[in-house]
């Protein structure tokens, strides 16, 4: 692998982001950031379905803090799963996401049982929220 430079380094690491050991492809993925922004964002798509929570926990942070938007279906695409042991992460990394996620979480939510509906809405409830948390009042005015 020393004898590897380049491109080739990171097509390397990218193929060992699918390596069956957890420790290989945590420390593929860890490296892969230091090339291409797109490989390493692809990349950790892939991860989102990985067998270890922590793995998936990492790439649910990843994508989200990065605001990648291919993330954002297969984000929202677990939500509806009230087991799912990352249901918190994924609630975060969509609020992270924020307006980019919006128009998937309405469309999830018209789309969704009625008795999954609500983890949709309380999300978009949620980036509501944030946002308006984060405008200033119209009204406000100016002491001179």
């Amino acid at each position: 692998m020393s004898s590897r430079t380049g491109d080739d380094w990171f097509e390397l690491l990218a193929e060992l982001v699918g390596h069956p050991s957890p420790r290989v492809r945590l420390q593929a993925h860890r490296l892969l950031r230091a090339g291409d922004r797109g490989r390493y964002l692809s990349s950790t798509l892939g991860l989102l379905d990985d067998p270890d929570p922590n793995i998936q926990r990492t790439a649910i942070r990843a994508v989200s803090h990065a605001k990648y938007e291919p993330a954002v279906a297969p984000l929202i695409a677990r939500l509806a799963h009230e087991r799912d042991p990352l249901h918190r992460e994924l609630v975060a990394a969509l609020r992270r996401l924020g307006p980019l996620a919006e128009d998937a979480l309405v469309r999830a939510a018209r789309e969704a049982r009625p008795d999954r509906r609500r983890y949709f809405e309380d999300v978009l409830t949620a980036i509501a929220a944030d946002v308006a948390a984060a405008e200033p009042p119209e009204d406000a005015e100016e002491d001179d």
